[in-house]
């Protein structure tokens, strides 16, 4: 190939200039900025680049320009409302208090393709400027005492020149408030029309542009001489962190190196005039999540005029890692044939995280952009100086030196060189990631234990705490979560994959039913578990009812087990149940009765007997004595129609309890059989229920009517034989109300009878005796007749015989 070539270029021949068609060179350029508000973004970038405090965008159509070149501009405002959709602008006026152009930029500026080699600055490709040619064909250029121009020669071959000149002192700059002359960049429209965005997406776009850029720390917008928007950025004092020993803070190739963690807040203030909201209902962005988010802390205070400003703000967490950077010098070389910059020696990495979600207005929120979407399933941004639509996973925004593909719109994961320093940093994204998670998830548990401590050990923390701050910890998960990225998959899975290799699987805590346990000692369950268990530690209610993807990825890792028959059985023999945790835990032994192998179906059914406690009082509702369910044999169904506050037998399952359950559920899973009538009527009159009770059958005329007339009710459907038990349980006891006390039944009368006065007649206290308990009664043995063996009895003691007389 190399004798070819020298043969043939030994030969005579002739050089012919490489000649480039301009206008479609930019015009390839620009086609892959496929960003809203690419012009303002390159512009923003280049301002902080210059180190700005200030930036001013303006708005200008022909009547205001005429009016400044006529200079009859007042410092009064115009009282007439534009108006959004139809107001025609001819010129956008962009303008900064930062750096003054060196002769370095300006000879940057006139050169395609050349960036900035500062490795502190963003700017890399020396495209950025150009996005200007999107809307114009001669933007100007004014620092300091120097303008540029730029304008197109050559219709054939167009050629884009830039001609140079010194500003005379009649036309000097204005100066920025802050006392530095701006730098001005004058984009004269191609075509005059009306703003091509949203007024609101794009005020949302310049408060999220705020959060990562260094310096600047004000933006406003005007339209011709109105002030129609106002965002203002103030920083509190960083805060360093304590990275805890078990991080790997060394990226995987070893070229970075995490050097500590600072924490500060960003208060973000906006004043945008009320027709800005009112103009039209703002559009999706790339900058914005898919779906509408929240606004944190916001206060809002909204005038009735057009004219008049709402005021709204945001307090945002910003976390940033330190990081060290030591390269190798073949890869620090390649890198720098890439980028025409130096690698930085350290460089940053940050994140938001918003704890709280307090909702105000959503659907006209300016900073709907900021905040974490936790709904939108991981469409935070990554940041290189700006937004790029390349997605997180998670739930917030990323800031990081990330090498951008050319039109920054997404990180540069094909080069093979610059794709290894972009992988290192997304690393070091993964473990800030993971930072943050532990030390919120930490907080959370700290407010635990100082619940948990306030209460003492005997009792549980109050619901409203626990619902509190299960709210966080479940916040956090769907926080970390990580759904598949776009545009590049392999970004999202880098940062999982650090997330999780950062620190060890025994370092991950998680929010359960018990407060923050390590993961490995959480229980992954069923809405039906979660009832009764409360001693196991399980995923938090929330977190279980839509379990967030990190609880996917969690149990996928082993981090996060199902729970066993095992792990419930243990649960049981700590925990007394009450009556909806007894119904609950009854559900669960019922469900899983036919997932139970044969082998093993007998050992578990006597530990899970053994194992459960409740509560059961002597009248049979749930709250009293401890009862084992080992002791269960009966249960109550509505067809024995024992009312539910009567008396049961201590090994009878309250109604209260079997009412929820199919009898056959009962009779199949645990053996137990529906109380009969007569074992009832046993219990009633058992020694042990007479001595305990102070309303007993043999004692109350009332409660032993209510007893008599249960059995009545269901007399009809007895089998005889349980009739003739009954009769031999109760024909000894004194369970019969007569006018003579309670007596037993042989001992008593029906009221039919009337031939003495002092006999004991049935003597209900209700005063109602129908024909089913006459019957009964009957039954048991209260006598319809007097006997004739008492007839003659009573007769001779009324009559007695007269004595024999004495002959």
């Amino acid at each position: 190939m190399t004798d070819t070539r020298d043969n043939l270029w030994g030969e005579a021949g002739l050089d012919e200039e490489v000649e480039v068609d301009h206008r479609a060179l930019i015009d390839k350029i620009l086609a892959r900025y496929a960003g809203e508000f690419t012009v303002f973004r390159e512009l923003l970038q280049n301002s902080d680049d210059a180190s700005a405090k200030t930036v001013e965008i303006h708005f200008q159509t022909r009547e205001h320009l005429d009016k400044l070149y006529n200079r009859t501009h007042t410092s009064e405002t115009s009282a007439t409302i534009p108006d959004l959709q139809t107001r025609v602008f001819v010129q956008w006026m962009f303008r900064h208090d930062g750096n003054l152009f060196t002769d370095a930029d300006w000879n940057r500026l006139s050169k395609i393709a050349e960036g900035n080699p500062d490795e502190e600055k963003i700017g890399a490709f020396g495209v950025g400027f150009y996005s200007v040619f999107s809307v114009t064909d001669e933007p100007l250029v004014r620092s300091g005492k120097q303008w540029m121009g730029f304008y197109w020669k050559d219709s054939q071959l167009p050629k884009l020149v830039a001609r140079v000149g010194e500003i005379p002192s009649s036309m000097e700059n204005e100066i920025a408030p802050s006392g530095s002359p701006w730098s001005i960049f004058d984009i004269f429209l191609r075509e005059e029309a009306p703003f091509s965005g949203n007024y609101l997406e794009f005020t949302r776009f310049l408060a999220t542009s705020l959060t990562f850029v260094q310096h600047i720390v004000q933006v406003s917008v005007f339209i011709d001489d109105h002030q129609v928007a106002h965002i203002q950025k103030e920083m509190d004092q960083p805060k360093q962190m304590t990275v805890p020993p078990y991080f790997n803070r060394t990226t995987p190739l070893g070229m970075m190196d995490l050097k500590g963690v600072h924490t500060n807040e960003f208060h973000i203030t906006a004043r945008v005039m009320r027709w800005i909201h009112q103009s039209k209902k703002a559009k999706q962005s790339s900058v914005d999540p898919q779906r509408e988010s929240t606004e944190l802390q916001a206060s809002e205070s909204m005038e009735t005029g057009p004219l008049d400003n709402v005021v709204s703000s945001i307090v945002l967490t910003i976390y940033s890692a330190q990081v060290s950077v030591r390269p190798e010098k073949s890869l620090s070389d390649e890198l720098f044939r890439a980028t025409k910059k130096k690698l930085p020696e350290t460089c940053a990495c940050s994140l938001i995280y918003i704890e709280k979600d307090d909702t105000t207005d959503k659907e006209n929120s300016v900073f709907r952009g900021l905040q974490a979407d936790l709904d939108a399933q991981g469409t935070g941004r990554i940041f290189i100086g700006h937004a790029t639509s390349q997605s997180t996973g998670m739930g917030g925004h990323v800031s990081a030196r990330f090498i951008p593909t050319v039109e920054r719109e997404s990180v540069d994961l094909v080069d093979q060189h610059v794709s290894k320093w972009n992988k290192e940093l997304l690393y070091i994204i993964g473990l800030l990631g993971r930072f943050v998670y532990d030390m919120e998830i930490s907080r959370v548990r700290d407010s635990w234990d100082q619940a948990t401590k306030d209460v003492g050990p005997a009792n549980r923390i109050s619901e409203v705490i626990a619902t509190q701050l299960d709210a966080r910890g479940n916040r956090l998960l769907q926080f970390f979560s990580f759904y598949p990225t776009t545009p590049s998959r392999l970004v999202g899975k880098e940062i999982e994959a650090a997330f999780f290799s950062c620190a060890p699987d025994q370092a991950f805590l998680i929010m359960s039913t018990t407060g923050v346990q390590p993961a490995r000692q959480v229980l992954f369950h069923d809405k039906i578990i979660k009832g009764f268990t409360k001693s196991l530690s399980m995923i938090s209610c929330s977190a279980e009812q839509e379990p967030s993807a990190i609880v996917k990825h969690l149990r996928a890792r082993g981090m996060l087990q199902d729970v066993t028959v095992q792990d419930v059985l243990d649960g049981l023999s700590k925990h007394l149940l009450q009556t909806e945790e007894l119904v609950e835990c009854l559900k669960w032994r019922i469900k899983i009765a036919e997932q139970i192998s044969s082998h093993d179906k007998e050992l578990i059914h006597q530990r899970f007997l053994q194992n459960t406690t409740f509560y059961l009082s002597k009248d049979g509702i749930m709250g009293g004595d401890e009862l084992k369910l080992s002791s269960i044999k009966t249960f109550v169904t509505p067809s024995n129609r024992i009312p539910w506050n009567c008396p049961f037998p201590p090994h009878t399952l309250p109604f209260l309890i079997s009412s929820n359950f199919q009898p056959s559920k009962l009779r199949s899973v645990f053996g137990w059989n529906e109380l009969c009538i007569a074992d009832w009527a046993t219990y009633l009159v058992a020694p042990s229920t007479q001595n305990s009770s102070e309303k007993t059958v043999t004692t109350s005329a009332t409660f032993a009517e209510e007893i008599l007339n249960i059995i009545a009710t269901t007399w009809a459907t007895l089998p005889e034989g349980e009739k003739v038990q009954l009769k031999t349980i109760l024909k000894e006891k004194t369970v019969v109300p007569t006018t003579s006390g309670m007596m037993k039944p042989e001992e008593s009368y029906l009221p039919s009878v009337d031939l003495f006065e002092d006999l004991p007649i049935v003597s209900l206290p209700s005063g109602a005796l129908d024909d089913d308990l006459s019957n009964l009664l009957s039954f048991l043995g209260v006598k319809k007749h007097v006997e004739i063996n008492l007839i003659f009895h009573r007769f001779d003691f009324m009559f007695p015989p007269a004595s024999p007389t004495a002959y």
